[in-house]
This record gives structure tokens, C-alpha cells and sequence, in this order.
């Protein structure tokens, strides 16, 4: 690609052949802009990332491999992406343009009851579960790379974008409260990312989503991961703003410390979301949730399973407490 400005002081007019409409975003990871790609006639977002991200080669060896998977997914709850170039010594993320909000964003305007929450969960779960089908995980999931498009259909985004980092055995300097409020236990290990660490983070997504607040806060870094690690969320918080209680148990078993306690995948989440929507709240998603995958009869035989797995579970971890 050629470079035609430094995108350190002023926003390029192009990267390659598109054409630089607006910026939309900055952080951490790097910039983002909507941009024309005049090739395929089409608006598309460009994620041009930092340059010290890029030259980490275990960084960009990951992200290459993770893109080329992500490709070749086709899901309606994931966005979609392009391919990756090359702007100087920045990589740029080619992918599906959206109009709309993150959650993160829309939280800002309080938090969700549980009927919205559940219409919107089974979107995301049915999304990651097509990913872990395919034996890809995210790695990086947050409430920021969750988008609510216009016509209210959320899309998965920035697969692959995580660092891997020991804070717990390396010697690295205090982390940032945004680096480590999303990370499972084994994240903050250094650990490779499984589908069951993408189901401890979409817990604390949850959380978020129903508390209108992060499960683990602390006023630095090693607060948090010291939460994460060896305490569990205000349940309370939850119960008094009237939550209910398999709502809570569902999310108690995605935050499991230990990996093996916890969902396998996000499949699993689904099933035992559909279950307690439909039989515990009487409640039937709408919108983009697919409809009629079971008889009656196979919901209730699920509604029966997943109580009675819910109550083995709870008595399993009284015992060995």
C-alpha cells in the first residue's frame, strides 16, 4: 500500500485505493476510519493498528492466521472481514462497514432488563457459537467490540486482537485498568485463549449488561486482576435489582475460575439461555433469534436437563469448597 500522509498528525485523504471518508475512532490497538474503496464500489472500515503492535511477529503470525479464519466464517452476527494490507509499518483490517453503536456505548444509557437482555445475548451467543463450531476464538471479547447495528442486529468484531501477556509470573510494568477488566483468569497467566476463556469474559459482558457496572473494579490494574482472580461478583447487586436466580446461576457458571467449570462453549450458553427464557420467564425472543429449532416436548426435556445439571452443579461446588 502506499503511504500518502502521516497518519500520526492528519487523516490521510487515502490508504491504497480507498478513500478516507472519516475518522471514527482511536485507542489503544490503533485507528479507525470509514472509508470508499473504489476497487469493489462499497464503504468499509479500516482498523489501521499502532505500530508498536506491529512488530511483535508472534502478534502478527496470530492475527494473520485469526483473519484468514474469521474469512471464512459467514454468520449474520459476525462481522465480516476483508483482509489485511499494509500502510508503512501499521497493518490495516479491512472489514464490513457498520452503521450503528457498540454496547459499550449504549450502556451508557443504563443498563438492560432481562427481556432485552436475553433478545440480545442469544444474538451474540448464536454468533460465537457458529465461531467455536469453527474452532475459532475470539480472544478479546469486550462490550466495545460488540456492534448494535441500525436495524437492531449485533455483530461480533476485532477477533484477534488480544495480547498475551503474563501478569502474574512475568516482570511487566502495572497494567491499566482498561488492559485487564475483560481478562479470564488464565488470560492474566498469558495462557492461549480457549472457547471456554471467550465464555468467562462474555460473563462479565453479562454482568455489565445487567448491573449496568463491570463485575471486577478496582482503582488499578492489580486490583482488578487480584477480583478476578480470587473473588466473585456482586450476585447481590443483581439479586436486588431483581435479576432472578437461574439468570444468576447461569451467569456464576460462565465466571467459574477454574476453565473446567464452565460452559464448554458458547452453544452451551445458548441452550441454557433458551431454556430459562422460555420456560422461567415465559418469554420468546424476537427479532433475529432463530425459531421453532426444538418441539415442545425437546424444550421440555431440556428445561428439565439443564435444572437438573444447575443443581449438580451447585451441590458439587458446596461440597468441594
Amino acid at each position: 500500500m502506499t503511504v500518502n500522509t502521516n497518519m500520526e498528525h492528519s487523516v490521510p485523504e487515502s490508504i491504497g485505493h480507498y478513500r478516507i471518508i472519516e475518522k471514527i475512532g482511536h485507542g489503544e490497538v490503533g485507528e479507525v476510519f470509514t472509508a470508499y474503496d473504489s476497487g469493489l464500489d462499497r464503504a468499509v472500515n479500516l482498523k489501521v493498528l499502532n505500530p508498536e503492535w506491529c512488530r511483535s511477529s508472534a502478534f502478527v503470525n496470530r492475527l494473520t492466521f485469526k483473519v484468514k479464519q474469521v474469512g471464512q466464517l459467514n454468520h449474520q452476527n459476525i462481522r465480516r472481514v476483508f483482509g489485511l494490507d499494509d500502510y508503512g509499518d501499521r497493518i490495516v483490517i479491512v472489514q464490513e462497514h457498520i452503521e450503528g453503536q457498540t454496547l459499550c456505548d449504549r450502556l451508557r444509557f443504563g443498563h438492560f432488563d432481562e427481556m432485552g437482555f436475553y433478545a440480545l445475548i442469544m444474538q451474540i451467543c448464536q454468533g460465537l457459537g457458529h465461531a467455536h463450531e469453527h474452532r475459532v476464538v475470539h480472544g478479546n471479547l469486550k462490550s466495545s467490540n460488540l456492534i448494535l447495528d441500525e436495524g437492531g442486529r449485533v455483530k461480533i468484531t476485532d477477533f484477534g486482537l488480544e495480547r498475551r501477556v503474563d501478569y502474574i509470573g512475568g516482570n511487566h510494568p502495572e497494567p491499566q485498568v482498561h488492559q485487564v477488566r475483560y481478562l479470564a483468569p488464565e488470560q492474566l497467566r498469558g495462557e492461549t485463549p480457549k472457547s471456554t476463556t471467550d465464555i468467562f469474559t462474555l460473563g462479565i459482558i453479562f454482568y455489565e449488561m445487567l448491573a449496568g457496572q463491570l463485575p471486577f473494579n478496582g482503582e488499578n490494574g492489580y486490583t482488578v486482576i487480584n477480583k478476578i482472580r480470587c473473588e466473585e461478583p456482586d450476585y447481590d447487586l443483581l439479586r436486588n435489582d431483581g435479576v432472578h436466580g437461574d439468570t444468576i446461576l447461569l451467569l456464576k457458571k460462565m465466571m467459574a475460575k477454574n476453565p473446567e467449570d464452565r460452559f464448554a462453549n458458547a452453544n452451551e450458553v445458548l441452550l441454557s439461555a433458551d431454556a430459562i427464557a422460555v420456560f422461567e420467564r415465559n418469554f420468546k425472543p424476537t427479532g433475529f433469534i432463530k425459531k421453532d429449532r426444538y418441539t415442545p416436548r425437546q424444550y421440555l426435556m431440556i428445561s428439565l436437563l439443564m435444572a437438573l445439571l444447575l443443581i449438580l452443579w451447585l451441590v458439587i461446588t458446596t461440597v468441594y469448597k
